[in-house]
């Protein structure tokens, strides 16, 4: 019976170790939430935080914004306009509709601003205002969806890709599907992403592969053939380099469907920008939008218009990530935040204590079971 109290003993030391072990070597677990300032959701690996507006009433479901979450190696950092405070309304989706035979002409958007200009002869609609449900919500992703009048079906599906830095992707997803039976449809889709990269809301912006300089003045793409871009705060030494996708990464699922604009201009407002105007944009290649104080730029992705017969539908997907590890003057270097470090060092350092110490206890236990064999065995003997 003593024999097996010291086995037990010794098969609970281990276990409880263990479980100490497991506890301080697991990752954080991320929770979505509601944690923006009105309604929004967040969904994020810890890596990226992606907020999105969940309920009708305030800023327009499926807006949404983006920051670097606390896992990555430059946290709560600004990615899309006020990411970091969790406030999404800048940033919002169009769904550009035409039917002349039924005289259908409208911008239908995400976002709740009535203020929005539609294109000439087209009427604005808010998505809010035709009951849009949550249909998926997850730790790492929400789809919402909006059902129109006309027999469209609008599906937005945003995501957050990835378990390390380097891997970690915000994907965004639109997808428009025709389910009336009788009519087709002219179907285009834009996103509207609202700059702010770090704490510069007038980002630059560069084409990689083929690489141009860094841009500080507004510029349109008609089919685009580079790779993806390159926004920051600061060429010369930034604190991030925010990417967003044109053809590539084509080795993720989906493939970023390549647009047929790509427009880096003014935000909006005073002067009228991009935001103001729910579809069309003309640039002005003379205006600076980046590298100072007032400075506003934003980016545009235009897909179509393209015919949705009868049961057709149009599905775009674009990537938005950063450069992982730190970028500096421009160059790629491994400068992980001290912060970061820190505490990644103090957690080891604790976990190696911790184990060092376990395996004294264990060999500690084990000389006494040893002992205790023995002198059984010697006193039996000795009977």
């Amino acid at each position: 019976m003593r024999q097996f109290g010291f086995k037990a003993a010794l098969l609970t030391i281990l276990f409880i170790l263990i479980l100490i072990i497991s506890l301080l070597s697991s990752p954080d677990v991320i929770y979505a939430a509601n944690n923006g300032p009105d309604s929004e959701v967040s969904i994020s690996n810890g890596i990226l935080t992606v907020y999105i507006e969940s309920k009708t009433g305030y800023d327009g479901v499926g807006t949404y914004t983006i920051c670097t979450g606390p896992n990555h190696p430059v946290p709560s950092q600004d990615i899309l306009q006020f990411g970091v405070d969790g406030d999404a309304w800048t940033s919002y989706n169009t769904i550009h509709v035409l039917n002349e035979t039924i005289g259908i002409r409208g911008d239908y958007v995400t976002e709740s601003d009535s203020s929005i200009v539609p294109y000439p002869g087209f009427s604005l609609g808010i998505l809010d205002e035709v009951s849009p449900s949550i249909i998926k919500l997850t730790l790492t992703r929400m789809v919402i969806q909006w059902i129109m009048p006309e027999g469209l079906n609008i599906t937005q599906d945003i995501e957050v890709l990835g378990l390390t830095a380097a891997d970690t992707y915000a994907r965004i997803t639109m997808t428009v599907k025709n389910n009336n039976g009788t009519y087709s449809y002219g179907v285009g889709i834009r996103y509207l992403w609202d700059l702010k990269v770090a704490c510069t809301d007038g980002s630059w912006l560069r084409t990689i592969n083929p690489t141009s300089n860094w841009l500080d003045t507004e510029h349109a793409w008609y089919q685009p053939s580079f790779e993806h871009w390159e926004a920051t705060d600061d060429p010369a030494n930034p604190t991030l380099i925010v990417c967003g996708s044109i053809t590539e990464p084509s080795l993720l699922s989906p493939q970023p469907t390549r647009p047929d604009n790509f427009t880096f201009a003014t935000w909006g407002r005073t002067p009228l920008g991009l935001y103001d105007n729910a579809w069309n944009f003309t640039i002005d290649s003379n205006r600076k939008i980046a590298g100072f104080s007032d400075a506003d730029s934003a980016v545009a992705y235009y897909w179509g218009p393209r015919t949705l017969a009868p049961g057709g539908e149009i599905s775009v997907t674009a990537y938005i990530w950063v450069l992982t590890p730190r970028p500096v003057g421009g160059f790629i270097v491994d400068s992980a935040p001290l912060g970061d470090w820190a505490a990644g060092s103090a957690h080891w350092h604790i976990l190696g204590l911790i184990l060092t110490a376990s395996c004294i206890l264990l060999l500690a236990a084990l000389r006494i079971f040893r002992r205790y064999k023995a002198v059984s065995r010697w006193l039996k003997a000795g009977i």
